[in-house]
């Protein structure tokens, strides 16, 4: 078993348990505190970011196949939630975004998209860093954005029912939800800017996925 495959596994048990702590409490008509998002989801984040190097980076170069993208994606959107944690309640996201996280690092393992691995320039480097991040924060503003759905409606049926009477009110949702927004389109708009810069022919640099 390779570095990448054992934190790989071990980062899968924990996001797991984070998911099933948080279930919990919801089920007991709880708000999720931070230090059960906190302490195995930041052990998770950890050990998922290690295990991403040990992935990712080859002697070849970056392997940026679908599923070692995807698997960036749910770390740094894991990261930003228990960032985001510390001053906002932003613990709901994890809720969604741990179970994500732990289904897609074992497909990153051991499912081959039959990429190969090329070296890339820094320009294209940074690119490729600043896409990941602001798709990973888009990703998380759309969970926003369901939640958010899901609680006008009930406010609008007249009654908030099941673990929805636990969330914040509408308006700190909605500011949270905006918050996400503007960060993700700042960070895309920076990816443009760096492809604009540093992409000049797709296929001989290697970039047509």
């Amino acid at each position: 078993m390779t570095a990448a495959e054992a934190l790989g596994l071990i980062a899968t048990f924990l996001y797991a348990l984070s998911s099933l702590l948080l279930y919990r409490q919801f089920r007991g008509q709880a708000a999720p505190s931070r230090a059960v998002l906190m302490l195995p989801g930041g052990l998770a984040v950890a050990t998922h970011a290690v295990g991403l190097y040990f992935l990712l980076v080859t002697d070849q170069g970056l392997r940026l196949g679908l599923f070692s993208v995807a698997s960036c994606m749910a770390a740094v959107g894991a990261g930003l939630v228990l960032v985001s944690s510390l001053y906002r309640p932003f613990q709901w996201i994890g809720a969604l975004v741990f179970p994500f996280a732990a289904l897609i690092i074992p497909a990153s393992l051991w499912i081959d998209t039959g990429y190969n691995a090329h070296p890339l320039e820094h320009g294209i480097g940074l690119h490729v860093l600043l896409s990941i991040l602001a798709y990973a924060v888009l990703v998380l503003s759309a969970c926003q954005a369901l939640l958010l759905m899901v609680q006008d409606r009930q406010l609008k049926d007249g009654h908030i029912r099941g673990v929805m009477r636990l969330f914040p009110p509408m308006q700190v949702m909605e500011s949270m939800l905006f918050d996400t927004i503007w960060l993700g389109q700042s960070l895309l708009t920076l990816a443009i800017l760096f492809g604009f810069m540093y992409v000049d022919d797709l296929f001989a640099q290697h970039l047509v996925h």
